[in-house]
């Protein structure tokens, strides 16, 4: 991929703008030329996150062994890219800083719309927690499943993806799986919500936004995004280790 970027003929255009897509910084400008790149994470992947990565892909040992070694090739491959771009666009102070350390480049930090207005709270709230979230693993959905399964309160997960079968097969049945739902349908679980739990470290995290705009507490991972929008104490609370035991403990504490 990182190969086809480069050959690929963008001459024609006056701007070039990439949102997330990594490998498209490899694009070979013209001197007339800008190239914009919004909310990178590609460092991620290939340095110090990088074998919990490939560990959660679902995929042959033999194929992640040799993963592992290209993604070192890549590591360098992205640096020298990185620094042919002409502005870096954060989707939060979070990401502006993992630019600079990744890159040494500065950024502009632009938050994610989000339409609140979508959005209400629901003046008789259920009992049940809730998750909106894509389940892969990086999203940590298993950290919430493991709580909840030993709190045995109830759970409601919307959204799907490849572990949506090894997820529900190790959930008690205080934890329901709702699958992907229209926006009207999520903004009414969320209007009725006792609180929203963010297991994972989000670039922005547009979810726990919504979940807000719905009146709708957040129990987050201390870390990521988040940390941009959550008022500790006020609009919801964080959990300092990002394993089942310490969210167990917020979730009591809240």
């Amino acid at each position: 991929m990182p190969r086809a970027w480069e050959k690929l003929d963008l001459g024609g255009y006056d701007i070039i703008l990439s949102s997330v897509s990594a490998l498209a910084k490899g694009i070979k400008k013209e001197k007339a030329q800008y190239i914009f790149v919004i909310a990178i994470r590609q460092q991620d992947i290939c340095g110090a996150k990088k074998n919990e990565y490939v560990a959660g892909l679902r995929i042959p040992r033999l194929i992640k062994k040799i993963l592992l070694r290209e993604l070192e090739t890549i590591k360098k491959w992205d640096f020298k890219a990185s620094q042919n771009v002409d502005y870096f666009i954060a989707n939060s102070h979070f990401i502006a800083d993992r630019i600079k350390k990744y890159y040494n480049r500065e950024s502009h930090v632009i938050y994610p719309p989000v339409c609140v207005n979508n959005f209400y709270s629901n003046p008789s709230r259920d009992n049940y927690y809730i998750i909106v979230s894509r389940l892969r693993p990086y999203k940590k959905v298993e950290l919430a499943i493991k709580a909840f399964n030993q709190l045995k309160l109830p759970l409601k997960v919307i959204g799907g993806g490849e572990y949506l079968d090894i997820y529900r097969k190790m959930s008690n049945s205080n934890i329901e799986f709702l699958g992907e739902l229209g926006d009207g349908e999520k903004a009414e679980y969320l209007s009725r919500a006792k609180a929203f739990i963010n297991p994972q470290e989000e670039d922005f995290g547009i979810s726990a936004v919504e979940a807000m705009a719905s009146g709708c507490p957040v129990i987050a991972y201390d870390a990521g995004g988040v940390k941009e929008t959550v008022i500790s104490g006020e609009t919801g609370i964080f959990f300092e280790e990002q394993n089942w035991a310490s969210l167990v403990d917020a979730i009591l504490r809240f």
